[in-house]
């Protein structure tokens, strides 16, 4: 059965506004690296979501029922958090 991802409208405007912020801030010198390193969580998101996942802690879980991390360096990790509907992640 094939994955299929959803991501929620505010999900969507973030990750738009983060690769603006990267580039920004000066996290990166180019754009396209900044575009380059949030498509890196959208595949890391699209390859390793499954359930179940970890449930998310109560004080959490405004955010989603389940949740996973990426590690995207020495310094960041990202919690990804998720909710099924439907039988579709969201």
């Amino acid at each position: 059965m094939e994955k299929v991802i959803v991501y929620s409208h505010e999900a969507e405007k973030y990750l738009k506004e983060l690769i603006d912020v990267l580039f920004e801030n000066e996290y990166f010198s180019f754009r396209d690296d900044a575009i380059e390193y949030v498509l890196k969580i959208r595949d890391y998101v699209r390859q390793n979501i499954a359930y179940p996942a970890k449930e998310t802690p109560i004080k959490f879980r405004d955010h989603g029922e389940k949740y996973m991390f990426y590690k995207a360096n020495a310094n960041t990790t990202w919690y990804i958090f998720s909710i099924k509907m439907n039988n579709v992640l969201s």
